[in-house]
């Protein structure tokens, strides 16, 4: 069977995903990331323009279960699950993973973090719009929501002590406490 783009673009992540759990980043050539997946160095540069473009491509994939969240609630308990699956987002156990994802973002601009087609922000969005009744403001709540998680999740990651059910836990009452303030204050 013919191996495609998809297959081959997934080998590429899970094997730095791997590698990132054994050694720094830096410490991880793009002809060592080629070995280890089998293809040729001009093959992974047909997916990605380097290593940290690759790991930051792990956010296309753990959107993808955005698409398939069942949103048949109220607005406010359908943006309390897209929480909780974006906090979920966060897994302790390849923690070296999250915690390079993060520090390639300090070190490598990549659009698809703050783009209006990501999933995660237009399922929020459309959540949003519904309690606020306002394009441009829904628009920059979900900005603001999506920057405060971005921002919890960046502080977990430099500290790491809790326990990951109880952090979420925490994560989404502040988040959707966060949420109350900005409605109430654009109602002002």
């Amino acid at each position: 069977m013919k191996d495609t783009g998809k297959q081959t673009r997934a080998k590429i992540i899970q094997v730095i995903e791997d590698l990132v759990n054994e050694k720094s980043l830096d410490k991880i050539s793009v002809r060592e990331i080629c070995q280890k997946a089998n293809i040729a160095v001009g093959t992974f540069y047909i997916y990605f323009s380097s290593k940290e473009e690759a790991l930051l491509y792990v956010y296309h994939q753990l959107d993808e279960q955005f698409k398939n969240l069942k949103l048949d609630q109220t607005p406010l308990e359908n943006i309390k699950l897209i929480l909780t699956t974006y906090y979920n987002m966060v897994d302790i156990e390849p923690l070296r993973v999250y915690r390079t994802l993060y520090s390639c973002h300090l070190n490598h601009y990549d659009n698809y973090d703050f783009d209006e087609k990501r999933d995660v922000f237009i399922v929020l969005f459309n959540e949003i719009e519904k309690m606020v009744q306002d394009k441009m403001q829904a628009k920059k709540i979900t900005w603001l929501i999506l920057d405060f998680c971005r921002g919890r999740i960046f502080n977990f990651l430099i500290k790491y002590e809790e326990n990951i059910v109880e952090w979420i836990d925490e994560q989404i009452i502040l988040t959707i406490e966060y949420l109350h303030f900005l409605i109430e204050r654009r109602l002002k």
